[in-house]
């Protein structure tokens, strides 16, 4: 998965007729999917983007474009658990000074746990552009292969020996991102 397994929004998607037998999007009808704010739109979204949820008043960051965000990514596979969860600790891509040193709040642990009803299986997916050599095996359900290889980081895959539906055995390997090749506009 791209972002995150959301099965209900596989369902929607499934019963809509907007995904095809072998799971890929039904050709015949991305036009509907791009119509933002609708059922589908929505549910290719969170299934490719992530849950994005709204920050508390006040609390505003820019992105990469210079435009003020009041929304941010979620790193839904944090324990939503945890006692000592701070708002720091389950927000992505927003810089540490903007976030207020605060206990993750009860709706966003309970986002984190809607997305992590994953009944017993483990989600590939990326995304989240990672760092370090290696995937990130984040939970026992949720594990990143996304090492940043697009901004010199790592092209990562993961080997899994899987006996009736249960992982016997995961390796992991990785290879170092080449910088980009330089071309002259003669050389194109």
């Amino acid at each position: 998965m791209h972002a995150l397994w959301d099965q209900p929004a596989v369902d929607y998607l499934n019963k809509e007729g907007l995904l095809r037998a072998d799971r890929t999007i039904n050709p015949t009808r991305w036009h509907e999917l791009a119509v933002k704010y609708t059922p589908g739109c929505d549910a290719i979204e969170l299934l490719t983007k992530g849950v994005e949820v709204p920050l508390p008043p006040g609390v505003k960051f820019y992105d990469a474009d210079g435009t003020p965000r009041k929304l941010a990514r979620l790193k839904w596979w944090a324990n939503p658990d945890d006692a000592n969860l701070k708002l720091a600790d389950v927000i992505l891509d927003v810089p540490p000074e903007n976030i207020p040193n605060v206990p993750a709040p009860d709706d966003i642990r309970a986002r984190m746990r809607e997305v992590q009803n994953l009944e017993d299986s483990t989600v590939f997916f990326g995304h989240y552009w990672q760092r370090g050599e290696h995937p990130t095996v984040e939970s026992p359900n949720a594990i990143c292969i996304d090492q940043s290889v697009a901004k010199d980081g790592h092209l990562a895959a993961a080997t899994v020996t899987v006996d009736n539906g249960k992982i016997l055995d995961m390796g992991f390997s990785s290879v170092k991102s080449r910088p980009p090749i330089k071309q002259s506009a003669r050389g194109l």
